[in-house]
């Protein structure tokens, strides 16, 4: 079981923060953070549970949307690729930003 993730450099402009994530299998990271992030999955399929009580099953070319301060966990079946860009420098200009990690 993978617990670990390759993260590519990230694209930056002064408006929005882009990257993507190379997710092993069965790789959760759990993370609430103020801004909200577009995701674009790439490679492989999975699912990410957005807050308490929803699921998205994605596979290449599906996108969805993690609101500001929902908790993300995704998890996928085998290797997986994710692009995701959101509003963090906006918010880190304006000192809006937060983020929280949790193994729980």
């Amino acid at each position: 079981m993978s617990t670990q993730s390759a993260a590519a450099p990230p694209l930056e402009t002064p408006e929005r923060l882009a990257f993507s994530e190379r997710i092993g299998q069965k790789h959760l990271t759990p993370l609430w953070t103020t801004d909200a992030t577009i995701f674009v999955a790439v490679e492989g399929r999975g699912r990410s549970r957005i807050g308490t009580d929803f699921i998205v099953e994605w596979q290449p070319r599906d996108i969805f949307v993690v609101p500001s301060w929902k908790r993300v966990r995704h998890e996928a079946d085998d290797e997986a690729v994710l692009f995701s860009f959101s509003d963090r420098p906006v918010q880190e200009a304006l000192q809006l930003f937060r983020e929280d990690r949790h193994d729980a």
